[in-house]
């Protein structure tokens, strides 16, 4: 039944639109209420760059205080990149749209549009850098993980559920936790690695918002999703919401409604940033394909694709340039050498075709015998690659024999000793009377 509840809790993490939009949108008002909060203006992200640029922008824009031109560095920031326009980067300008008072076009926006939407980012955000959200998050942290936690827990007590509830834990644990950890990390490399977030965070920028106040410019995006709730954080709470799911516990009333609003939560969206009068949402990718292990794969297009048009590529779990998902015969001996990355490159030579990467890197020839040619490539930092070639001695129709490569463990020295090692022999007991 736990691998049912899995696949539910999977199925749910899709983007939020329509009415799941209304009921995360319900539920992020009544978790304000509970703080005593007036309903905040949500944000709803499509992917990374806007979840960690848009409140940068805005937070930087109400607490930046060198005296710098702040409509000049708004109007730079916005201006596309000069050779190609990706269309995560245009997401970022369209989503102010949603900011009041309206942008029409955030890279053709007036001056006094510009300050418009600077006194309306003072008016929105009233916390300080680096500490966007902290004080909220830290209260919910407070209310999730001691006192609603504490609660539900209090439910399972005795032999046979603490039993229950610490084998659950261990299972849920050991399935969603790295599947919602890696989104969180894949998330943190691509705003990392994206030339507008790079522009908005350059230590050489003398008008650099990060330099400003006095952070280092890589730990703004880890900054903004470290502050954030995301599903990593909410998701222990499955063990109490499996239990209530089959009957065997039954919480109060107060309690139910405050666990199923923080299911709703995770199945609205990876990330939440909330602060005081503003809160982020970022939303789960449009397409999320897995293999039997929940790693992000895909083995025919992208493992990933966000709402404002980013793509991942991945091979079991590990992120890979698109090349090696979609056109690995274009890769090349030269350049899966130059891949500083071990796993990745171990892929590349995989989808390459190992035999292929063997005899175009021109291995080297290490032993030869009756039995056949031991070739060996030195491959940096990982174990060489050994393989032994043999011609089978039945003849083609067209009367050639073909040759076989057959990889063998690295340790193997001799031509004899490898094709014993592919029957299951050590070389003294291979005495072949007739080879096939």
């Amino acid at each position: 039944m736990i691998d049912l509840y899995i696949a539910k809790i999977l199925d749910a993490c899709t983007p939020c639109t329509g009415e799941k939009r209304t009921e995360v949108a319900e539920s992020i008002n009544e978790l304000y209420a509970m703080f005593d909060l007036s309903v905040p203006l949500i944000v709803w992200c499509d992917g990374p760059l806007q979840y960690t640029v848009l409140p940068s922008i805005l937070h930087w824009a109400a607490h930046e205080r060198s005296g710098i031109d702040k409509v000049s560095f708004l109007r730079n920031l916005f201006k596309p990149p000069a050779k190609k326009t990706s269309r995560s980067h245009l997401s970022v300008f369209f989503q102010l749209e949603k900011l009041p008072p309206i942008i029409s076009s955030p890279v053709n926006a007036t001056d006094l549009q510009l300050d418009a939407f600077l006194d309306k980012a003072e008016l929105l955000f009233s916390t300080q850098i680096p500490r966007m959200g902290e004080s909220l998050n830290a209260r919910l942290m407070q209310r999730v993980q001691r006192s609603l936690s504490t609660r539900l827990c209090d439910h399972l007590q005795g032999s046979s559920n603490e039993k229950f509830r610490n084998d659950t834990d261990i299972i849920l644990r050991r399935r969603l936790a790295p599947f919602f950890s890696r989104l969180r990390n894949i998330s943190d490399a691509l705003v990392l690695n994206h030339p507008l977030q790079r522009k908005l965070f350059r230590v050489e920028n003398d008008m650099c918002p990060a330099t400003e106040a006095g952070i280092d410019s890589k730990i703004v995006p880890r900054m903004i999703l470290g502050q954030s709730w995301g599903a990593w954080d909410v998701f222990f709470l499955s063990t109490y919401d499996y239990a209530r799911s089959i009957d065997l516990v039954q919480y109060s009333q107060s309690e139910d409604k405050e666990l199923t609003l923080w299911m709703k939560l995770l199945a609205g969206g990876l990330a939440y940033l909330f602060v005081e009068n503003v809160c982020f949402v970022f939303s789960y990718p449009e397409k999320l394909a897995l293999d039997q292990g929940l790693q992000n794969h895909s083995e025919t297009g992208p493992s990933i694709i966000f709402a404002d048009g980013v793509k991942v590529f991945s091979w079991h779990g590990m992120v890979v340039p698109e090349i090696v998902i979609m056109e690995p015969a274009k890769l090349r001996p030269a350049s899966i050498d130059d891949e500083p990355n071990i796993e990745i490159r171990r892929i590349m030579i995989e989808r390459y075709g190992w035999e292929k990467y063997l005899r175009n890197s021109k291995a080297k020839l290490i032993h030869q015998d009756e039995f056949g040619k031991l070739y060996q490539k030195l491959v940096p930092g990982d174990e060489p690659i050994v393989a032994v070639e043999v011609v089978n001695s039945t003849a083609e129709p067209d009367g050639k024999f073909k040759r076989y490569m057959l990889r063998v463990p690295p340790n193997i020295t001799t031509a004899k000793l490898a094709v014993a090692w592919t029957f299951g022999l050590s070389e003294g007991l291979y005495l072949p009377d007739v080879e096939s």
